[in-house]
């Protein structure tokens, strides 16, 4: 992606801002009450982006498991 590039409104002014959307999905299976498995993947389009004013680029496609045990 070109990062360089100023958007511009209907006005024909630059804004300077940019607009994205990421879709991401989350699961989780609980087996009893002290164990459970989650799933997340984010990111699904591997979207490039930043936070405004950052300067860091955000994560791309993420996959993520965790176990949990509640004792």
């Amino acid at each position: 992606d070109n990062f360089e590039y100023t958007p511009i409104n209907a006005n024909g002014n630059h804004t300077g801002v940019y607009g994205w959307v990421t879709f991401n999905l989350y699961t989780s299976f609980r087996f009893n009450e002290h164990l459970s498995l989650d799933f997340a993947f984010e990111n699904i389009g591997d979207i490039h982006y930043r936070n405004f004013g950052s300067g860091v680029s955000a994560p791309g496609r993420n996959f993520i498991t965790a176990l949990k045990a509640n004792f």
